[in-house]
């Protein structure tokens, strides 16, 4: 059995989930999702129940079995970190790379961590993608939204802010892509691609409306649904510009089109030490500017 401990946007979730299945499928046992962290703090939403996957919460004997916790709470951290040196069924990603040892793990683990690097599953690709497929509802969204999705050179642009603005701590460690960033993303693809239709998307789209001065840029709103009815019409468009998001990161993957243009920010964390360490987040395939 393979446990995952579950907790961050939906972007994180699906790394979370998808490392998780590479590994059980591996081994041919069962997943169990651990959804102590969703549960305790609710400012983030669970959200891969909006995918065709089974959700199965691991009992109070597997949780006693794997990590020596009964509680329904999440253990403290130092208690991991100290536990780690003895129990050899928990496993924590500790680095931002892709960690080669993830591949020795047996079939009964309990893991935790980020994984954000495809290489966790890329080997296992096609039951991903089965496993994130998902149908937008097209209802939330206006006419001319759709349309431009259509059109050819339909190039989705993503703008994170959020927390990497009102919280003090991401946004001394992540910090959002400055406009200049997109302005450079646009032009490359246009040297590429002639006539773009522009999309854009943010969680904060009133801000995009009064800063973002693209020409012929449709702001994307939706009427009711949740984020994921956005990822797959932004994975929907011809190309990508990425924010510095693992959500956005999801909408260029899940996109199918083989001749899309995918760019992202050679900036993802304001750190320096950190943004060095992500060679193994962004596909070859995609530019980074």
């Amino acid at each position: 059995m393979i446990i995952v401990r579950i907790y961050g946007g939906i972007g994180n979730q699906m790394f979370q989930y998808a490392a998780a299945k590479s590994l059980a499928a591996r081994h041919n046992v069962p997943l169990k999702l651990d959804l102590r962290w969703m549960n305790r703090y609710q400012h983030r939403e669970f959200l891969l129940d909006k995918f065709p996957i089974s959700i199965e919460q691991p009992t109070l004997l597997n949780r006693m079995k794997f990590t020596w916790f009964p509680f329904k709470r999440n253990p403290y951290y130092f208690y991991t970190k100290l536990t780690l040196r003895f129990n050899n069924l928990l496993y924590m990603d500790q680095s931002l790379p892709y960690s080669p040892a993830f591949c020795n793990l047996g079939p009964d683990c309990f893991i935790f961590g980020y994984f954000q690097s495809e290489k966790y599953f890329l080997d296992y690709e096609n039951i991903i993608r089965q496993d994130f497929s998902y149908q937008s509802d097209l209802s939330l969204y206006d006419p001319e939204v759709l349309a431009a999705v259509r059109s050819p050179g339909s190039t989705a642009i993503q703008f994170r802010r959020g927390d990497y603005v009102t919280n003090p701590a991401a946004n001394r460690s992540m910090g959002v892509c400055p406009i200049e960033f997109y302005e450079r993303a646009v032009e490359y693809i246009e040297s590429r691609q002639k006539h773009l239709q522009l999309l854009v998307f943010s969680d904060d789209i009133k801000w995009c409306k009064e800063n973002v001065k693209f020409d012929n840029a449709i702001f994307v709103e939706r009427k009711g649904g949740s984020p994921v009815d956005d990822m797959f019409i932004a994975a929907n468009c011809d190309n990508i510009i990425l924010a510095n998001s693992t959500f956005s990161w999801w909408c260029a993957w899940l996109n199918k089109k083989p001749h899309k243009i995918v760019v992202a920010p050679q900036q993802w964390f304001r750190e320096k030490t950190l943004n060095e360490l992500t060679y193994d987040l962004i596909p070859e395939s995609w530019v980074r500017l």
